[in-house]
């Protein structure tokens, strides 16, 4: 069985690969703007053309990035799937249809919500690098080499931390829909993961909370309904971004189960 951390150093090779992948993408469509490269001061005409051109490749840069993340973060579900039935050991009866369903149903629709947003953020600067051009009378060439420059190093900034925090999120919601339908052998559950520089204050009270008292599935249930942003005292979750599953932007923890002992099981069934 894949270990838990052998599993997020899969996931970090999958995401870095995906992102040096998709800035090729995104570069190719920015080099169309290259012929506009010209020295003279740049004119309202000139930075039409320059927005048109760059929105018109960041849309197909995006057209095909969701594709590509729709079909990365749907191996990444069925994967975590696996990982959890490898954890239940015997009891496995499967990666269910219904988490399946809930994937296509839920968690596409929201990627392409992020897809939106990320191309306004792209042409944001775009357009206020155009606005200040023209107040200042810059020459075209660097305008377009500032073009250039930035909105693939912007690019990378957001598409770095999109990646990460969609695949993460695939991963929770892969294993805890998988979990779901198993509860019949499973007693509780720990929250569990890296323990380094990066973790953060929500998921270091978690694994203190649950390595004290794990969490019951009926718990569970209520806390995803409720979504509640304090347990024992202790902050579990970002007020801002977070959800019960997922607590904040990027995370690297997740639930694992404590397994009913198999007399509890022979004697409930």
């Amino acid at each position: 069985m894949m270990s838990l951390s052998e599993f997020y150093k899969a996931l970090n090779k999958v995401e870095n690969a995906f992102v040096r992948e998709q800035l090729k993408k995104l570069a190719q469509h920015l080099e169309k703007i290259e012929k506009y490269m010209q020295d003279k001061a740049i004119t309202k005409k000139d930075a039409e053309y320059m927005r048109r051109d760059t929105w018109k490749a960041i849309k197909d840069f995006i057209e095909e990035y969701k594709v590509d993340l729709g079909d990365i973060t749907r191996t990444v579900y069925f994967k975590a799937g696996s990982q959890a039935g490898a954890e239940l050991g015997a009891a496995f009866r499967g990666i269910p249809k219904e988490s399946l369903e809930w994937f296509e149903k839920n968690f596409l629709p929201m990627q392409e919500t992020i897809m939106k947003n990320y191309a306004g953020d792209l042409m944001r600067i775009v357009e206020n690098r155009l606005a200040v051009a023209i107040m200042n009378g810059d020459n075209i060439y660097r305008v377009t080499r500032d073009l250039l420059k930035e909105i693939p190093n912007s690019g990378k900034r957001r598409i770095t931390v999109m990646v990460r925090d969609q695949l993460g999120r695939a991963m929770q919601m892969g294993i805890y829909n998988t979990y779901k339908v198993h509860e019949d052998v499973i007693k509780a559950y720990k929250w569990v993961g890296p323990s380094d520089g990066r973790t953060t204050k929500w998921c270091r009270n978690r694994k203190a909370l649950t390595a004290k008292k794990p969490w019951t599935p009926e718990e569970i249930e209520r806390y995803i309904r409720k979504n509640p942003k304090k347990l024992g005292g202790l902050e579990i979750t970002d007020p801002r971004t977070g959800s019960f599953l997922h607590p904040h932007i990027q995370c690297r923890h997740r639930l694992v189960v404590v397994r009913r002992s198999i007399k509890a099981i022979v004697k409930s069934s």
